[in-house]
């Protein structure tokens, strides 16, 4: 579990860096632990029900031409702002948090502010999503990450991207008669230091089909919202070579990680 609510920044902070807990256990970024990995696959729920105070984000991605993720999250959840850096952006900015009059679809507010954002002239200088397709994928991401000194230049990006969130804020207020706003002006960093990545790995959908009780091997969480698994015993690809990187929020619900104690394990995170 990624503990870091969005009100931590609303109180100034710059920097998210997020609590991280196996089970009860809480985990130092960088450190490797002794754990057991099974993979179970879960979904979010379809609806964000009236009443809700969601934050609407953007995620930047400084490819060849940048793309920008656009999301939205429970701004009540104590986990909030910690699964925006999980997703190992380059830089995040808060659009606005809302208090919904009324239920929505999941994606409604993300998808709304792509059609606002795909048909202005900031469509010039970035792309804008609400998904990760094949070509936005987690291999693409960590492979970022590990070229990280080829990036252009953050700042002048993330200033830019401030500009597009105050245009889309304003769209946003225009035309949605469903949300009242609460606050907005919130950009902050994800950590630019990161430990020497191995070139030679898979992301998370890769993990080869395991025993029932998964599969014992390191994992890591790394500072910049990357996730890595090394096994140390076979899987049934008898491949004991791989590493498995992916985005830190693939783990946190696509997998149960137990901490191995003595030949035994405790303390369970989905």
């Amino acid at each position: 579990m990624f503990e870091y609510p969005i009100d931590a920044l609303l109180s100034g902070v710059s920097v998210s860096v997020p609590r991280v807990y196996i089970g009860v256990s809480e985990v130092e970024v960088g450190r490797d632990y002794l754990v057991r990995l099974r993979i179970v696959r879960s979904a979010p729920p379809g609806e964000r029900p009236e009443g809700s105070v969601v934050a609407l984000y953007m995620l930047l991605y400084p490819f060849t031409k940048p793309v920008v993720k656009l999301g939205s999250v429970s701004a009540l959840s104590s986990e909030s702002a910690a699964m925006l850096w999980a997703q190992a952006p380059a830089y995040i900015r808060i659009v606005g948090v809302f208090h919904l009059r009324k239920t929505i679809g999941l994606e409604d507010l993300e998808n709304r502010a792509r059609r606002i954002l795909s048909g202005s002239s900031y469509a010039s200088a970035f792309r804008f999503v609400t998904r990760r397709g094949k070509e936005f994928d987690s291999r693409r991401i960590v492979e970022m990450w590990i070229n990280r000194g080829s990036w252009r230049d953050i700042e002048k990006l993330a200033n830019l991207l401030d500009s597009v969130a105050d245009f889309l804020l304003q769209e946003m207020l225009k035309d949605l008669d469903y949300i009242d706003l609460i606050y907005t002006g919130i950009g902050f960093e994800t950590p630019q230091q990161i430990a020497e990545l191995p070139q030679n790995f898979e992301t998370l959908a890769r993990v080869p089909r395991m025993r029932h009780k998964g599969v014992k091997g390191l994992f890591r969480v790394t500072p910049a919202g990357l996730c890595m698994f090394t096994p140390t015993e076979d899987t049934e690809s008898s491949n004991q070579s791989i590493h498995y990187i992916d985005l830190c929020r693939e783990f946190a619900y696509n997998t149960k990680l137990f901490i191995v104690n003595e030949d035994r394990f405790e303390g369970v995170t989905g």
